[in-house]
């Protein structure tokens, strides 16, 4: 994407995560995860080296690259973006029903737990500045449950349904209007 390549695109982004695990000695498969995350990106302001923070958690899959979205349940996707981005989250997974099934012995898929997670996560995108607005932290909380399966013996996989409430969600006006702007502005 760079013009010395021949690219008519330029930018640059960065990305820096940071995930931990802690066992918990109140039953098996008790976990408590913390994250963290901080972007920062440079470049035409049509969606290159912007991040959008909102909108559904992390994919099961990697994306190669950098992603530009990074997910803040609760809250509609992009509902904050800006050249600059920080998230941190906090959660306890606990299984609710613990089982190991096969379908049969044609199809390699398989079951292995109910578990439910409770979560924190805040964050704020910021760096630009659209009708002189800046973006303030966001927070959201709520809880999932999810069923972990491994599909044909090497992906798993995790669906599941959750609820979460943002805290700090301002409705917006119209599609164009950026979350939070006030009338005075």
């Amino acid at each position: 994407s760079d013009r010395d390549f021949g690219g008519g695109i330029n930018r640059t982004r960065a990305l820096f995560q940071w995930h931990e695990y802690i066992n918990l000695p109140i039953g098996e498969n008790n976990v408590f995860r913390l994250s963290a995350l901080y972007g920062t990106g440079d470049g035409m302001e049509v969606s290159q080296g912007i991040f959008g923070l909102g909108g559904d958690s992390d994919l099961p899959l990697e994306i190669p690259g950098v992603d530009p979205d990074i997910g803040l349940r609760g809250y509609s996707p992009n509902y904050q973006v800006g050249r600059e981005v920080a998230k941190a989250c906090a959660s306890w997974r606990f299984p609710v029903l613990r089982y190991y099934r096969n379908y049969n012995a044609t199809v390699p898929c398989y079951e292995h737990q109910l578990f439910a997670e409770l979560f924190y996560e805040t964050g704020r995108a910021a760096g630009t500045k659209p009708w002189g607005y800046d973006n303030q932290w966001i927070s959201s909380a709520g809880a999932e449950l999810n069923l972990s399966i491994t599909l044909f013996r090497i992906l798993p996989f995790a669906p599941g349904v959750g609820a979460a409430y943002a805290f700090d969600r301002v409705p917006r006006k119209s599609a164009s209007e950026p979350a939070g702007a006030s009338d005075d502005e």
